[in-house]
């Protein structure tokens, strides 16, 4: 997909997020229809980009800060495998945290209303229905 209006520099490069961020123009699309799409595809894009990784960090660090010095004497008290330990509570706090975060995204996640799903549904139909054939007079 070559664009005309980059550089030469970045043509070709593979930028992920540039299909995002442009307006959709195709043949039998309208404007209102590719604004829409492209909406959603920019908040989803936001939601995975920013949403989740800044939630995982967030929620990782509330539930390490107050436990992890309340731990670590328990953990040296362990004979062996204090390291172990230490890394087996950072990695269930990690799994808590990435669960944590994919509920709060699973919320944000755009979805098409139901409106819009009646919309599509009777499209779909409208396509599929032969046209009536015109009177004979």
């Amino acid at each position: 997909m070559e664009i005309e209006h980059l550089s030469p520099r970045l043509q070709g490069t593979g930028f992920a997020l540039f299909p995002v961020l442009t307006p959709a123009t195709g043949a039998g699309r309208g404007r209102a229809v590719g604004g829409a799409v492209n909406t959603v595809v920019l908040v989803r894009a936001i939601v995975v980009v920013l949403v989740f990784p800044v939630c995982t960090h967030l929620i990782y660090n509330v539930i390490t800060l107050p436990l992890r010095p309340a731990l670590t004497p328990l953990f040296e008290r362990a004979d062996a495998g204090a390291d172990t330990l230490d890394r087996a509570f950072s990695v269930v706090a990690l799994l808590v945290a990435l669960r944590g975060a994919f509920a709060i995204c699973r919320r944000l996640w755009p979805e098409r209303t139901f409106q819009e799903l009646v919309r599509a549904r009777e499209a779909a139909e409208a396509k599929r229905r032969p046209e009536p054939d015109p009177p004979a007079i």
